[in-house]
């Protein structure tokens, strides 16, 4: 699998990195790659869809009639937390972020409430679309000009003008249209029929099909990757992923290219590059995906009925329906803290750290050149994690670096200087 970064930012770090396979064996007894506890965020009850953009995510609780607005940003400058709830349409089902503003489906009220999140700390609500119908998914072209909602009751795929907020065209699609996505070029539009069992492909602009790709049981919600050459579908009625080959090609919707089993009843899904994420909505987690192996890598544990994922920054955050809350599972460990100790005689450096049982360890030890590779081991009581690594004489940097099952690239380096 090509390397890919974990955050933005990433790349100043590279240099003192340890690069291991997404999903590789993990290396010390006692490494549980379904141990992860995500962070819990409240929100409105019974979150449905969820979209973020910039440093703001939403959250449509359809059992409220609201959209919860949270603060979605990396760990290290604050914590995730939510404001109070924006009164929205009846049911709301779906949310897309594009360019400061969000849309958010309000099924039974067949409309689409537009809010203004550019401010980063005033949200209002600044306008209402009505389109009919029964709106579920929502997604937005790339330059932010049009919002795509697909109507579950017209078998239609609203078309509005982002700029007039008026819908210019309705395009019929298979049966039970719900999840839609767009290439990350804005050309093709992707919708997902959750009672024909396909994937329409339709071309942006002139809105023609160009055809579609058979797909598992009763699917729901639609990913594409970085690339937009890879999507993956979750299907809720056979507790599988079809991961779909997309073609760029005028006359070419794609194909299937590959199903993967999952957990109870998938819903949501979202394509980070590392790592597919599929919220299991009758399992209560979310199955994690190796893109290169196209198998399941860790199984995390969320809140009761999980339906939808986003992801922001160094995270993807999970709405839980039945908890009326967010899970949020970090992209990449956390720097640990060590405590450093050396025996002279050996050479030897140890590092001590606190253990997550999620987590896989490793030491490194470099001097101009020279690259040592120590082991990690948990102790009896399992607490903390205890590292070693054989040096030579002269100067080294030496760290205890951290990787979760799905993070492509072992983080962590201290460079603690020894010398011997």
């Amino acid at each position: 699998m090509r390397a890919m970064r974990v955050i933005a930012g990433l790349s100043t770090l590279i240099a003192a990195l340890t690069v291991l396979p997404a999903g590789a064996a993990m290396a010390q007894p006692g490494v549980d790659p379904n141990g992860y506890v995500p962070y819990s965020i409240s929100v409105g009850d019974g979150p449905k869809g969820i979209g973020t953009g910039g440093n703001v995510g939403l959250t449509a609780d359809s059992s409220a009639g609201t959209a919860s607005v949270f603060t979605a940003c990396q760990p290290k400058s604050c914590l995730p937390g939510s404001v109070s709830p924006l009164a929205v349409g009846s049911s709301p089902s779906a949310v897309a972020v594009s360019n400061g503003t969000a849309y958010v489906t309000n099924t039974a009220s067949g409309t689409v409430s537009v809010i203004d999140v550019s401010s980063g700390y005033a949200y209002n609500v600044v306008g209402t679309i009505t389109v009919g119908g029964q709106p579920t998914g929502v997604a937005v072209s790339p330059d932010g000009t049009w919002v795509y909602v697909a109507d579950n009751a017209s078998n239609l795929l609203d078309v509005i003008d982002s700029r007039s907020r008026d819908v210019i065209t309705q395009i019929p699609v298979p049966d039970g249209p719900w999840g839609v996505a767009v290439s990350p070029d804005g050309t093709r539009i992707y919708v997902v029929a959750n009672r024909a069992n396909v994937v329409t492909v339709l071309q942006a602009g002139t809105y023609a099909t160009v055809g579609s790709i058979p797909v598992g049981s009763a699917p729901g919600m639609i990913a594409l990757d970085a690339s937009g050459s890879t999507g993956y579908v979750a299907n809720n009625g056979s507790g599988t992923v079809s991961v779909l080959a997309l073609s760029g090609s005028d006359l070419t919707p794609g194909s299937l290219a590959a199903t993967i089993p999952v957990g109870s009843q998938p819903w949501g899904v979202a394509a980070t590059g590392s790592a597919v994420f599929v919220a299991n909505n009758g399992s209560g987690t979310v199955s994690v995906i190796d893109p290169s192996s196209r198998s399941v890598v860790a199984t995390v544990a969320t809140g009761t009925g999980p339906f939808a994922i986003a992801r922001a920054f160094d995270s993807v955050y999970v709405t839980n329906t039945g908890s009326s809350t967010v899970s949020t599972i970090a992209l990449a460990a956390d720097r640990v803290n060590v405590t450093w100790s050396k025996v002279r005689r050996t050479r030897t450096v140890i590092g001590v750290t606190p253990r997550s049982p999620a987590v896989e360890y490793s030491i490194v030890a470099r001097k101009s050149g020279k690259v040592r590779r120590g082991t990690c081991t948990v102790p009896s009581s399992g607490s903390s994690v205890r590292c070693r690594v054989k040096v030579g004489s002269g100067l080294w940097r030496v760290s205890v670096q951290t990787r979760l099952p799905w993070q492509p690239v072992a983080m962590g380096a201290q460079n603690k200087r020894f010398s011997f």
